[in-house]
């Protein structure tokens, strides 16, 4: 990272799109989770002409909505990931969830709503804060390669609570998002399977 050092992580710019990428990568390494967005992106999305190839546009959370179990299935989802994804996008879609408000909110309040919401966690609701809210003062304390690194770097080898790595990462202040990813980086969540 030194190399590039001052070049923040790309944000995800829209909410859905992010939350349900964090859905696809539950407990499987992120070609996977990657391989099964693309499936479920060019199966719901938008078809988009661009320089004579197709590309697709992330999903509506209406389409999403109207998925049946079934259909996610069929592109390598879990049942219950496949019922996570329907479920988020049907609360988007009758405003039980606005994804935008969340913005406007205190981390606290972030991590509270999303983490009432079925198959999403803490992790998920962290990386949210990070990598769409553009948040600096988070530390995915979940995350299996920040646990990794913080156990390389500050536990001499010892496995550390995730409490432990927040308390270590305060003192980092409003740029705990940057070191944690500069030191491990968005490995597979916690979360549900």
């Amino acid at each position: 990272m030194s190399r590039l050092y001052g070049l923040r992580p790309t944000l995800q710019p829209r909410p859905l799109e992010m939350l349900v990428g964090s859905v696809c990568a539950q407990q499987v390494n992120l070609a996977f989770a990657f391989t099964v967005r693309a499936r479920l992106v060019r199966r719901f999305g938008t078809p988009v002409e661009v320089g004579g190839h197709t590309v697709y546009g992330f999903p509506e959370a209406a389409k999403l909505a109207r998925a049946r179990v079934g259909d996610l299935r069929r592109m390598q989802l879990t049942t219950r990931k496949a019922e996570y994804v329907v479920g988020l996008a049907r609360q988007v879609v009758a405003s039980e969830l606005d994804l935008d408000a969340l913005a406007l909110r205190t981390n606290d309040e972030v991590i509270e709503a999303l983490t009432a919401v079925r198959g999403l966690g803490r992790w998920t609701a962290e990386w949210f804060l990070a990598r769409h809210l553009g948040r600096g003062d988070v530390c995915a304390a979940g995350d299996l390669g920040v646990r990794r690194a913080f156990e390389h770097f500050y536990g001499r080898g010892r496995e550390l609570s995730e409490g432990a790595i927040r308390r270590r990462s305060l003192t980092w202040g409003d740029i705990r998002t940057r070191r944690a990813l500069s030191t491990g980086g968005q490995a597979a969540p916690p979360e549900a399977a």
